[in-house]
């Protein structure tokens, strides 16, 4: 009996000990659910205030979007500028009189003597002056040239279509430009950019890289050929290639496809440039086999297409842009620099006819040319009919060309517009130079959008479009 009390003695305290660590226990999980219920309410708070926040910097992202389209309206939407190509340190032939003379480097100058035979009392040494958005130097590289550009490519990520122009006289620069530079330094941005995008906005890209050529007003698949007959392609089954199979079609959405041509999805999270040189010289084999490299246009076109979850709902937002890349066929050559140098020795002052002669004789220097500068001054005249209708090319980039009001993309969607005019440093190209500034002086002078975003510049080329500054000449 002594021992079973001594055990109920002890299993008394026991159970008393562990009530009391039972009560301690309740006390600790009351404790902790009232802090559960605490972190709960935090929690939905910081949710709430989360969406607050996700709506708030979709305003404020489109607030700098408009901000941003804004300023690039007033800088103009279509803007010129000037490439003098590095000179070949294997030439002989002289350079021409060529200088930069302000310090913004925006201003090139042509400097020229007239023919010595001419009789004229203004014969002597020319000056030819021009003024562009910006005149890049024969040592500047293509870094400098992407960094003009750079604003643009961001633009076209709020939507807005932007089309790239490089044209110029044969072996003026332009695949140098375009194809070893711009292309690659484009796509590669444009890729670093989504990875940006997505790592810090939760953003999901897909974008998409693809290559008409166009030459006599016939459309060529130019990524076509295969790692596995590339070699083997000939000349003629290249251009049999032609096809019926590649038709340009305009959707009611305002976007364009061409049926039939190859796409090259990238992979933008695993970049590589030496996959897109690789592209580049494919493009350039397979255009060579099509036609004449200075016969045929090569466009390249990225279209970029982004969604996102809405972080308030079920919703999905999306983002579509494109980008196109246009190296013009060369520019015919002017082969009587006489006349250049005639012009020279005559009289600053020209009649109307003559204007409307030299206007002409321009445009029939390179047809494909002479269709964008028509589409553009009907655009910059506000006309009724605008023919894109006039060369493959303008009908291709019809939605990347007209602005808004025109455009069945919607909102956002005013184009920008780059022309890149290519000049040879070289004496024997100087009339193809001029020919080429003269070309771009007129571009300069048109005006799409926003009014006033290009007068400011076109004004030192001349009060509009038929009289720039190729009639200005300086003669000392």
């Amino acid at each position: 009996i002594s021992t079973q009390s001594s055990a109920c003695l002890a299993f008394d305290g026991e159970n008393r000990a562990l009530k009391s660590k039972i009560e301690r226990t309740e006390g600790v999980i009351s404790q902790r659910e009232s802090a559960i219920t605490g972190l709960e309410r935090c929690v939905h708070d910081m949710v709430s205030l989360r969406d607050q926040l996700s709506q708030r910097i979709k305003e404020d992202e489109l607030t700098r979007t408009k901000l941003y389209s804004t300023i690039t309206d007033l800088r103009g939407n279509v803007r010129v500028i000037c490439r003098v190509r590095p000179l070949s340190t294997t030439t002989t032939s002289k350079e021409a009189n060529i200088s930069y003379p302000d310090f913004e480097e925006r201003e090139i100058e042509i400097a020229m003597d007239s023919s010595p035979a001419s009789s004229s009392p203004h014969a002597g040494h020319c000056v030819f002056p021009f003024q562009f958005d910006r005149v890049f130097q024969p040592q500047s590289s293509h870094e400098q040239v992407y960094n003009h550009v750079a604003p643009m490519v961001e633009h076209a990520f709020a939507g807005s279509p932007l089309t790239i122009f490089g044209y110029g006289p044969p072996q003026s620069g332009k695949s140098f430009t375009l194809e070893a530079g711009l292309v690659p330094l484009v796509i590669q941005d444009v890729c670093q950019r989504c990875q940006e995008l997505e790592r810090t906005k939760g953003w999901r890209y897909t974008v998409a890289l693809q290559l008409l050529g166009i030459a006599d007003e016939v459309l060529y698949d130019l990524f076509l050929e295969s790692e596995t007959h590339e070699t083997t392609m000939t000349a003629e089954s290249a251009r049999n290639q032609e096809n019926a199979l590649l038709n340009i079609q305009h959707g009611a959405d305002g976007t364009t496809t061409v049926s039939g041509l190859s796409t090259i999805i990238l992979n933008h999270n695993n970049f590589s440039m030496d996959n897109v040189v690789s592209l580049m010289e494919r493009a350039s084999r397979m255009r060579s086999l099509v036609s004449k490299p200075s016969r045929c246009h090569s466009t390249y076109m990225i279209r970029i297409s982004g969604k996102r979850k809405d972080g308030t709902s079920l919703k999905e937002d999306s983002t579509s842009a494109i980008l196109n890349l246009v190296e013009l066929a060369g520019s015919a050559n002017v082969s009587e620099p006489d006349t250049v140098r005639s012009e020279a020795s005559s009289s600053s002052v020209s009649t109307p006819t003559q204007r409307s002669n030299a206007k002409d004789d321009l445009y029939d220097k390179d047809q494909s040319l002479t269709c964008i500068m028509q589409v553009l001054f009907a655009l910059s005249n506000k006309e009724s009919r605008i023919p894109f209708r006039n060369s493959k090319l303008t009908n291709l980039l019809q939605h990347s060309l007209a602005p808004e009001s025109m455009s069945l993309g919607g909102p956002g969607t005013t184009p920008k517009i780059l022309m890149i005019a290519h000049v040879s440093p070289l004496e024997s190209q100087v009339a193809e130079t001029l020919n080429t500034l003269r070309v771009a002086a007129k571009i300069n002078a048109c005006v799409l959008g926003t009014p006033g975003g290009n007068s400011n510049i076109g004004a030192n080329n001349g009060s509009n479009a038929s009289t720039t500054s190729l009639n200005k000449v300086r003669r000392t």
